[in-house]
């Protein structure tokens, strides 16, 4: 409902509406709210914090701001201690749409962000103490993913295969950073592929899989329209959904588990895509009536001149 009312006035009733619908009815969120699980929890304190950081950069008064940034204060801790780094997500998350809103009103800043990322990005890496942090987190995540691929259950692998043995190191090299990264992004969007399936359960699944390579596919769409319409919400989901598929992706390697999990990006996702669909029929419902529009201001010199005759 919350996100219902922040969709509406953003996008527009139609939109909204879409949203609504994918959201109450997408079969494993069904699921999931009817289980003894923290997603419900999760998500409606992610949702506030959303809803509340919206407030505190749109309100006018000075105490309705200060009580915004309460509330997203009280929301992200609670958070935290509903699901350990759920309150890194949600600060990751918000923090980086709010960068984003800020950068996409400016075309020559982004064009300098493009130029100049790869080098300062770089200039980062050759940093020892940098390197070394991020490669000490990329190999936390490496030694979660091998031994969520030791679970019981369908499993997918993303690094080398010498990788999973029980007492194997996780020093992982540069191109094999690179490749882990990669394949785990790809991984978040595609597993689990049809020649996946292992059970009769995951059937189930395959119906929802293509709703899903759906839903990314039209978020795109939806991201650029979003922007037009409503620059922070868009930034700000869309930042939601990218820090958690990224947290998702690199720590995943269990079927289940990642379809679980991902289903916390879905409530932030739809309304991007339900935007992109409903953008996407109305350019196709333009173009028609205008081609039909181009081909009567043709036939018409004709038949005018047939009248003349």
């Amino acid at each position: 409902v919350i996100l219902y009312r922040l969709v509406r006035s953003s996008y527009g009733r139609a939109p909204a509406l879409l949203g609504l619908v994918l959201m109450l009815f997408f079969p494993t969120l069904i699921a999931w709210s009817m289980s003894a699980l923290k997603e419900s929890l999760y998500l409606f304190l992610s949702v506030l914090g959303l809803s509340a950081a919206i407030a505190a950069m749109r309100s006018v008064s000075l105490y309705q701001r200060l009580a915004a940034a309460a509330v997203l204060v009280g929301a992200t801790a609670a958070n935290s201690s509903v699901r350990t780094g759920a309150g890194v997500i949600m600060i990751a998350g918000i923090g980086s749409g709010l960068v984003g809103s800020f950068v996409v009103r400016r075309l020559l800043l982004i064009g300098l962000i493009i130029v100049c990322l790869p080098f300062a990005a770089w200039r980062l890496w050759e940093n020892p103490a940098v390197q070394a942090r991020i490669m000490s987190q990329i190999n936390a995540a490496a030694i979660q993913h091998r031994g969520a691929v030791n679970t019981v259950g369908n499993t997918y692998r993303l690094l080398e295969t010498h990788r999973y043995g029980r007492f194997s190191d996780m020093d992982l090299a540069p191109d094999e950073t690179l490749r882990f990264v990669v394949r785990a992004l790809v991984s978040f969007v595609a597993v689990p592929l049809p020649w996946q399936v292992a059970s009769r359960s995951e059937l189930v699944f395959l119906g929802q899989q293509v709703i899903w390579y759906i839903l990314v596919v039209f978020a795109c769409v939806g991201f650029v329209a979003g922007c037009r319409r409503d620059v922070l919400v868009t930034c700000l989901l869309a930042g939601l959904c990218t820090i958690g598929a990224m947290t998702i992706a690199l720590n995943s390697g269990n079927v289940g588990s990642l379809v679980r999990f991902r289903d916390t990006v879905v409530p932030f996702m739809v309304w991007l895509s339900a935007l992109g669909a409903v953008s996407t029929s109305s350019a196709l419902v333009t173009r028609s009536k205008a081609s039909r529009k181009h081909l009567e201001s043709r036939q018409r010199p004709a038949t005018t001149f047939e009248g003349a005759s």
